[in-house]
């Protein structure tokens, strides 16, 4: 007597809850989600295109079968499916809880944060019954869960519908409506690892008469343009570890040996304007819409941004000599930003973005100020 494809669904769904894993007979082994459309469906394994969270596939009992594995599937994971739409939204994520994580957060320019997590149909290996990491394939619940900026709980959600495709979309769509409403905040940059040349005896004098000389000595070209480049290198046996950036977009445009750089005896405080970091900065924070303001304290120099809220922001750097704050030193002396915020309810937040890269930490530095910006309003020019 043949199996019905009932007794075949009850089968694979009997060996499931014992902890085998459903997938696809076809030799792909992709694993599939029980979501019948209705009682007599034939076909109620469905195939996600992970990417999307939409079924691409519907399979019979008959086309999948059971294996035993600890193998996480990670493209098929829940996280990766529901982060890569997040990301194409402009929210981005990070993974917190257990090493692997069982839950992702996000924290957004107000001050406000939110965690999405899920559950599985079953504690997942090792006895959480949370997690984000499971598989499309054993999904049962996801969940939001909102926080203003004293960290109280403002909302929260429980997508259940027993389809991934839906919840999953109505997680992405609450998320984003939240960031939409709270502020979208750019993505983290981390640190590049410090990196010490070896056998090049040329850029350790260099770098030597830089510190020595603390801002009299820059480093440029050796060539008629004498143009500031900035120690950035690659790898330990980086050949070209100097950087050469077009400053009004803060990217490389060339990369220098150590033959190919000389050192410039500069006066104390002239500066090569067209490259420094303020000059730089300026170009960007123009383009964008946003208006600026110059300003001199005890501690240094620094730009003031003005939102339309009432709110501010303010932003320098330090250079390579150590504790120089500034604005207007060049690119090729960039250690570092500092962007404060101060809103008009006294909430006050800091930014410090330190890289090692003045592209990665110039573009972090701008793409933040535009978030509040598009977040708190833009500021019309002042009147002078």
């Amino acid at each position: 007597m043949s199996t019905s494809p009932n007794d075949a669904t009850a089968a694979l769904l009997a060996a499931r809850t014992s902890g085998l894993r459903v997938i696809t007979s076809d030799g792909r082994g992709i694993p599939v989600a029980h979501e019948p459309r209705d009682a007599a469906d034939r076909e109620p394994w469905a195939e996600y295109n992970a990417r999307t969270g939409t079924v691409i596939r519907r399979h019979s009992s008959a086309s999948c079968t059971t294996v035993q594995t600890t193998a996480r599937w990670m493209q098929w994971s829940v996280s990766r499916s529901v982060s890569a739409r997040l990301t194409r939204a402009g929210v981005h994520c990070a993974y917190e809880g257990r090493a692997d994580g069982t839950r992702a957060t996000t924290t957004f320019v107000d001050g406000s944060s939110l965690t999405w997590t899920g559950a599985g149909i079953r504690a997942d290996v090792q006895g959480d019954d949370f997690t984000i990491h499971h598989s499309i394939s054993e999904h049962r619940i996801l969940r939001v869960q909102c926080t203003d900026d004293d960290g109280d709980i403002t909302e929260q959600q429980t997508f259940a519908t027993g389809n991934y495709a839906d919840d999953s979309a109505a997680l992405v769509a609450c998320v984003t409506a939240y960031a939409d409403r709270h502020g979208r905040t750019p993505r983290a940059e981390e640190p590049l690892p410090p990196i010490v040349l070896e056998g090049d005896p040329v850029s350790a004098t260099l770098l030597k008469a830089r510190s020595q000389e603390k801002g009299a000595v820059r480093i440029v070209t050796n060539d008629d343009r004498m143009l500031p480049v900035a120690y950035e290198p690659r790898t330990s046996d980086d050949p070209t570890p100097w950087a050469e950036y077009d400053p009004a977009d803060g990217t490389v445009v060339g990369r220098r040996r150590s033959l190919e750089c000389a050192t410039l005896d500069v006066e104390r405080g002239t500066v090569t304007e067209g490259w420094t970091v303020a000059r730089s900065i300026y170009a960007r924070l123009e383009e964008a819409g946003i208006e600026f303001a110059f300003g001199n304290d005890s501690g240094g120099t620094y730009i003031r941004v003005a939102l339309a809220d009432g709110s501010e922001l303010t932003w320098n750097g330090v250079t390579v000599h150590g504790n120089d704050v500034s604005v207007l030193h060049t690119i090729g002396e960039h250690r570092s930003f500092v962007l404060d915020f101060t809103g008009r309810d006294g909430r006050e937040v800091n930014h410090q973005f330190a890289t090692g890269s003045y592209a990665a930490d110039s573009s972090a530095l701008v793409a933040w100020v535009v978030a509040y910006a598009d977040h708190y309003g833009r500021a019309p020019r002042p009147l002078h």
